[in-house]
């Protein structure tokens, strides 16, 4: 076999071993801040039951609550690295590491959870749209004012 085969071949080989290896069952890692009795921790374990039942078994979320794998800090960086696959957290640690959630916390922005969700929920809140729209951060927050306003009529 000449130079070029071996390489095509063995490039095949690893695509494919890769491909049956993402085709497996998986256990995923959730980690959480929250204590087992929170609605989170209790939510994340509910979901846990959902995902194994809707896959047959064939995959499984193994939930860690009350910091078992850190703080939030902590589990950002291992969602960045890969050796945690989801988490729940809070906007407070989501804002440090990207600024435009902090707007979240304005004052008088919503009058509840139902108009946050609503507020979320929006055009407004997508983020790839406020960047391909608004480039510079200023108006963002001007932007989500007045989409809370529309809202509230």
């Amino acid at each position: 076999m000449t130079t070029f085969k071996t390489l095509l071949v063995t490039a095949v080989a690893a695509t494919l071993s890769v491909s049956a290896l993402s085709a497996q069952a998986r256990d995923f890692r959730l980690g959480l801040i929250t204590p087992p009795q929170h609605l989170w921790s209790t939510e994340a374990e509910a979901f846990a039951a959902s995902l194994h039942e809707r896959s047959g078994g064939e995959h499984s979320v193994s939930v860690f609550p009350a910091q078992q794998l850190g703080n939030e800090a902590q589990m950002v960086q291992q969602l960045q690295t890969g050796a945690l696959d989801m988490a729940f957290l809070t906007i407070a640690e989501i804002s440090n590491r990207i600024p435009d959630f902090g707007a979240l916390y304005a004052p008088y922005l919503v009058d509840g959870v139902d108009h946050a969700a609503d507020l979320l929920r929006s055009g407004a809140a997508a983020i790839a749209d406020w960047e391909a729209t608004w480039g510079d951060k200023a108006p963002r927050l001007a932007m989500l004012r007045e989409e809370a306003d529309r809202l509230r009529k």
